[in-house]
């Protein structure tokens, strides 16, 4: 039987939340979110992202980012059948997985999700990628830097709009944090590229267009993987 997580939002049922990071597609720039007393502040990180991603964390499913409420989720873990397509408008097919970011930009366990197309065009190539070399470093996981973004165009004319897809790299391996402990559901998934994943338009295998010498989106500033020990 499949492990299906539903839920109205990101906390464990004891009111407690994991805090985010957030990549808005429209305008290519990543974001830390923290919140205090309350208030939440979205910070930056764009030009200074590092972070373990943890790949066998990964959730796929459906999800849906209402206007100023908590994001709605229908996923299981990667390597199982996606689960149904709940009713109701705005859900769409997307990921949801833990980072720990570097030192120098919080150096916390956060959860990273989305459901835009450009994202996960970013995300399945590094994914592949991983599994290319995971198996050359058990025990760890891989220290992934946003190095520019690349601009994806669809529609045309009035209805022509410009979205921003990560170009993320794989410059290391680093030890598995004992903040990030194996997941439970963990089940070899990650050793089976074949599973469905997230679809973009279908193009989930095609290599990101060239970044344009007229991008706004400089590269990140890389740091050493002794950050992560």
């Amino acid at each position: 039987m499949a492990l299906i997580s539903i839920s109205e939002n990101t906390g464990d049922g004891n009111g407690n939340f994991m805090s985010y990071v957030k990549y808005d597609s429209k305008a290519g720039r990543a974001f830390r979110a923290d919140k205090k007393d309350g208030v939440t502040t979205h910070v930056d990180i764009t030009n200074t992202f590092k972070a373990l991603f943890d790949f066998e964390s990964v959730e796929i499913g459906y999800l849906r980012f209402p206007a100023a409420a908590a994001p709605e989720t229908v996923l299981v873990p990667y390597g199982q059948q996606m689960p149904p397509r709940p009713a109701g408008e705005k859900w769409k097919m997307g990921i949801r997985m833990h980072i720990k970011l570097s030192p120098t930009i919080g150096g916390d366990v956060r959860e990273l999700s989305s459901n835009a197309n450009a994202f996960l065009r970013g995300i399945n190539i590094i994914h592949d990628e991983y599994l290319a070399t995971v198996a050359a470093n058990p025990g760890k996981l891989p220290v992934v830097v946003l190095e520019s973004t690349v601009p994806i165009t669809s529609g045309n004319g009035a209805t022509k709009t410009t979205n921003y897809s990560p170009v993320v790299k794989i410059t290391g391996w680093a030890p598995r944090p004992a903040e990030m402990p194996l997941p439970s559901s963990f089940d070899g998934r990650v050793q089976q590229p074949g599973v469905q994943r997230p679809a973009t338009n279908g193009a989930v295998h095609t290599p990101p267009p060239p970044v344009s010498t007229n991008t706004m989106h400089a590269p990140a500033t890389q740091e050493t993987v002794d950050d992560f020990g």
